[in-house]
């Protein structure tokens, strides 16, 4: 997966884990016997499979995490910072303004709240084999009804919803794109004047429109850490039982 570029969101204040992010950006809550960081965790789950380009999507408390990862080159990886402009505002818009720094490689999309140890390559493949321009994991077994996907018997993802259906497809805010999606982000800024700019409301469904989108449908252990009481969930002994740590 060395074609893949990762982009990490990182920016995010963390207002549901009050008040540790006062002190804390969020990706820097320390987990596990030896205290490492969220964000440690999930760059070197990546780095696992051969991903080295890495961008940070960095605002609230962005200093915390420059002098702790550096330019990456202590965890063997090229990590590169794009601290928020207010001119752009959201995930999209955070994404539209780190434009400048994004490959023609595939993007590793990956909202860095979330932990899991599922196999990048798996979903990489998928991505290549739909010849589709993005695909999302989705996971049907996720009670929180934020952020659902509706699909079809081939698997292309036919809405983007943020109310119940039938089914519950929750996306985990993991999701391999095509680079081209900078010019889908360049088309609401330039000709719509839009800057604030939600990927999973405003970018996404345009390759609904064009059935470019896919859903990588398979159950795996993931956490959303973007709460206390899911950040409370976390232990030493499911740390050391997901990631291997001695």
């Amino acid at each position: 997966m060395k074609n893949l570029q990762a982009i990490l969101f990182c920016g995010g204040r963390g207002s549901r884990l009050y008040p540790i992010t006062d002190f804390y950006q969020k990706v820097m809550m320390p987990i596990g016997k030896d205290g490492k960081p969220l964000l440690e965790y999930v760059i070197n789950h990546i780095k696992s499979f051969g991903v080295t380009e890495f961008i940070a999507l960095v605002g609230y408390r962005h200093n915390l995490i420059k002098r702790y990862f550096g330019d990456g080159s202590s965890l063997g990886i090229n990590l590169t910072y794009v601290v928020d402009n207010p001119n752009y505002k959201g995930t999209g818009g955070a994404l539209y303004n780190a434009r400048n720094y994004i490959s023609k490689n595939d993007l590793l999309i990956y909202y860095t709240d979330i932990l899991t140890n599922i196999n990048l390559n798996d979903i990489h493949n998928f991505y290549r084999d739909t010849g589709s321009k993005g695909t999302v994991w989705v996971d049907s077994s996720w009670k929180i009804v934020d952020g659902v996907v509706e699909i079809n018997e081939q698997n292309s993802i036919t809405k983007i919803s943020h109310k119940p259906v039938d089914k519950i497809y929750a996306n985990t805010g993991i999701s391999i794109l095509n680079s081209d999606i900078i010019l889908i982000l360049e088309d609401f800024v330039l000709n719509y004047s839009k800057t604030n700019l939600d990927l999973s409301s405003d970018v996404l469904p345009r390759l609904v429109q064009k059935k470019e989108l896919f859903a990588y449908d398979r159950e795996h252990w993931w956490l959303d850490v973007g709460s206390l009481k899911r950040y409370n969930l976390i232990n030493d002994e499911m740390i050391s039982e997901k990631f291997g740590d001695e």
